[in-house]
């Protein structure tokens, strides 16, 4: 995020797109060139009369395949732009089919190679689809593992720039210090007590939540800020909470609160998810739909 202000600010971001399996559009190829052609229009105003015209010129491209969708609809504006360009993929591995990753590295490999101004900075944990397409290729200009330890200088300098942003104007430079030292270089426990010191659903007070979090025994100990959020659920609708919580689990997608409360009343079990929502913004997302937060530890 930081990479693309700077871009932005620059003016040399064209576009981005961020793959996640835990949505529908984002978890496929479908939607990436229409969302980088909306992207160009919006960073690039120059750009737009020439993606207008090739969805002018083209009005079925959307049915067309990945190649042709980013020739028509990225490639060919990006020829009428002199300066380089950057685009932004993260997390291709949260792209779900290997042959659409697989696709859309080779796309991405010959868009580079057609567009001597365009540039591409992906992200991905490692896979092997995507080492297999870029491993040979001259045009990479860096293949990187950047794995390291929670304790990296550059994963605790990360989580302090993230927890200080977060909750500056809730709490004082110094207890914002003390949460970063507290988090001990996990990101998933940081972000999970500035969630639970800026929810609006709070009782207690930022400082007195504060408190309760610097208190805990050990380092990092993700476990017990878990329990400090269901703390503040009544005893009494623990079965509740634990029936909700394992749908939630087991749910391939994102579920909408109204499906969850059909779900419950199917299941006989007793109690209402709307009423348990107000106490869990610590844990789960809530919107129009909600869900666990991903990779955390319910």
């Amino acid at each position: 995020m930081t990479a693309m202000e700077s871009w932005e600010k620059k003016g040399v971001l064209g576009g981005r797109f961020f793959f996640s399996m835990s949505s529908n559009d984002a978890s496929t190829t479908e939607k990436l060139c229409s969302t980088i052609a909306r992207d160009l229009v919006q960073y690039i105003p120059e750009l737009a009369p020439h993606v207008s015209q090739a969805v002018t010129q083209n009005p079925s491209i959307m049915r067309g395949s990945l190649d042709e969708q980013f020739q028509t609809l990225v490639t060919g504006p990006l020829r009428h732009r002199q300066r380089r360009i950057i685009l932004v993929i993260d997390a291709v591995d949260e792209c779900k089919s290997a042959s659409q990753r697989k696709k859309l590295l080779e796309t991405l490999s010959t868009a580079v190679q057609e567009c001597n101004n365009l540039r591409i900075f992906m992200t991905s944990r490692p896979d092997p689809v995507i080492e297999t397409v870029l491993g040979s290729l001259s045009i990479k200009s860096k293949l990187e593992d950047r794995l390291h330890s929670v304790h990296h200088r550059d994963n605790i300098d990360d989580i302090a720039i993230y927890v200080g942003q977060t909750l500056d104007g809730v709490l004082s430079k110094d207890k914002i210090q003390r949460l970063v030292e507290k988090a001990n270089g996990l990101f998933i426990w940081a972000s999970t007590a500035c969630q639970m010191l800026t929810d609006e659903a709070n009782l207690e007070t930022p400082d007195s939540l504060y408190d309760h979090l610097i208190s805990l025994d050990q380092l990092g100990a993700i476990d017990r800020v878990y329990d400090l959020i269901f703390e503040r659920i009544d005893e009494e609708f623990h079965p509740f909470l634990c029936q909700m919580l394992a749908l939630l689990l087991v749910a391939f997608e994102p579920l909408t609160i109204d499906d969850m409360e059909d779900l419950v009343k199917h299941l006989e079990v007793p109690g209402t998810v709307k009423d348990l929502l107000s106490n869990l913004g610590s844990v789960l997302i809530s919107s129009t739909v909600f869900q666990l937060p991903s990779r955390r530890k319910p």
